[in-house]
C-alpha cells in the first residue's frame, strides 16, 4: 500500500512537470469588479487576444501560452496577495497591475529577481528611473498635466476647476501639480479643487453647483470615464459654456456611452493616434471587435502590446529565464507597437508620443498628434 501511494505521488509529479513544460502560463493582475473594472476588463481582453494570436502562430519556444487572471479589486492588500499567489504557483511573468494607486506594492515585488512585471498602463512617476524588474509600455504620468494646461491656455481659458480621484492619487496628483504649475505660470487661476474616491459616495449635483458658482471656464477631470461622465452631466445642466478636459484614463467608450451629449466637445489626452491608422492597428481593431463586440480602448491596445513585447523578449532570449528576458527587452531599446515605434530606456520605462482627442458626434476625433 505504501509503495502504491509513493508511486501515485511520483506519477502525479511527473504529469505535473510534463504539463508545465508544455505551457508558459502568464499571470494577469487587474480589477474585474467594482468602480474601476473597465480598466481590468479591457486589459484582460487585450491580453487574451494577443495570446490567441501567438498560439495561432505556434506559441513561444514550442510551448502554448496561457494566462491566469486574478482580481486585485483595487485593494493594496489584495494586490500583495495576488503577487504572492502568482509566485507560489510558479508564474515568472506578470502583466499588470494597471492602476497607479498600486505602484508602491508593485515596486516592492519588482525588486525580486524571480519575476518580471510588465504593466500596460501604470504610469506613476514614482516607478520611473529605477533598475528593477518592472517594465511598462505606457509613458510616465506628469506630461499629461502640461499638455492639458497648454491646450486650455491656447484656447484663452483662464479659470480652472479641477476634480481628481484620490483613490488613484499616485496617478492623479502628479498630473494635477504639473497642470497647476503650468496654468498658473501663464496667469491662469485655479478657482476650485475637489476630489472623488472609491471610499466616498459623492453628491455630483452639489459638486456641480459649487463648480458653476466659481465662474470657471475650464473643468479638468482626473477621474475614471464613468465619474467624469457623471460630473459632466451635472455641470452641463446649468452651464453650457464651460470647457471639459480629461486624461487618457477617462478615454474609454464608457465616457461617451455614460456622458452622452454632455461630454460633446470634451478634450482628452490620448495614446498616439496618427491621422491614418496603421494596417497593424486596423487588423487588431477588427479582431478585437469580432471577438468582444466593442471597439478597443487604448487600455486594451496597450495590454495587447505588453504581451507582444514580452513574447519578443522571450524569443530574443531563447529562454524563459527572467534575467535573460529582461536584458533582451532592455537591449531592444525600441519596439514596434500597433501605431508607433516607441523607446524603452535602460530602466524599462517607455517613451512614447501622445495625442489629444475631442469627443465629436459620439466619437474620439484627433485634434493634435
Amino acid at each position: 500500500m505504501k509503495r502504491l501511494i509513493i508511486a501515485t505521488i511520483l506519477i502525479t509529479l511527473i504529469i505535473s512537470c510534463s504539463n508545465q513544460s508544455k505551457e508558459i502560463d502568464i499571470g494577469l493582475m487587474g480589477i474585474y469588479s467594482g468602480r474601476y473594472s473597465e480598466v481590468g476588463v479591457a486589459t484582460r481582453n487585450g491580453v487574451s487576444l494577443a495570446i490567441e494570436k501567438i498560439n495561432q502562430q505556434g506559441g513561444l519556444l514550442g510551448k502554448k501560452i496561457t494566462f491566469t487572471p486574478l482580481d486585485n479589486k483595487n485593494e493594496k492588500n489584495q494586490v500583495v496577495a495576488n503577487f504572492e499567489q502568482h509566485i507560489s504557483e510558479g508564474r515568472k511573468f506578470i502583466i499588470g497591475p494597471n492602476i497607479s494607486k498600486l505602484a508602491n506594492e508593485t515596486r516592492m515585488f519588482a525588486m525580486r529577481e524571480d519575476i518580471l512585471i510588465i504593466s500596460p498602463t501604470m504610469s506613476a512617476d514614482i516607478m520611473a528611473d529605477i533598475d528593477d524588474n518592472f517594465i511598462r509600455v505606457i509613458s510616465r504620468t506628469s506630461q499629461e498635466g502640461h499638455i492639458i494646461a497648454k491646450k486650455a491656455l491656447d484656447m484663452g481659458l483662464k479659470r480652472a476647476a479641477v476634480v481628481y480621484d484620490l483613490s488613484n492619487a499616485e496617478y492623479t496628483e502628479p498630473i494635477y501639480e504639473v497642470f497647476r504649475e503650468t496654468f498658473e505660470k501663464a496667469s491662469g487661476k485655479i478657482v476650485y479643487v475637489n476630489h472623488v474616491s472609491n471610499n466616498i459616495k459623492e453628491d455630483f449635483l452639489d459638486m456641480a453647483e459649487n463648480i458653476n458658482s466659481t465662474q470657471a471656464d475650464t473643468l479638468f477631470l482626473l477621474t475614471t470615464a464613468i465619474d467624469a461622465a457623471s460630473i459632466a452631466q451635472q455641470v452641463r445642466k446649468t452651464n453650457t459654456t464651460i470647457h471639459f478636459f480629461g486624461t487618457r484614463w477617462a478615454k474609454t467608450l464608457d465616457i461617451i456611452s455614460n456622458g452622452g451629449q454632455a461630454v460633446e466637445g470634451m478634450i482628452l489626452t490620448s495614446m498616439y493616434t496618427p491621422e491614418k491608422r496603421s494596417d497593424k492597428y486596423i487588423s487588431f481593431e477588427k479582431d478585437y471587435q469580432d471577438k468582444f463586440g466593442v471597439k478597443p480602448s487604448f487600455i486594451a491596445a496597450y495590454a495587447y502590446e505588453a504581451v507582444m513585447l514580452l513574447a519578443e523578449g522571450i524569443k530574443k532570449a531563447g529562454s524563459t529565464n527572467v534575467d535573460k528576458v529582461k536584458n533582451a527587452l532592455i537591449n531592444m531599446q525600441k519596439f514596434d507597437g500597433l501605431e508607433e515605434t516607441f523607446t524603452i530606456n535602460k530602466f524599462g520605462d517607455s517613451v512614447r508620443k501622445s495625442s489629444t482627442v475631442q469627443i465629436k458626434n459620439g466619437t474620439f476625433e484627433v485634434i493634435d498628434d
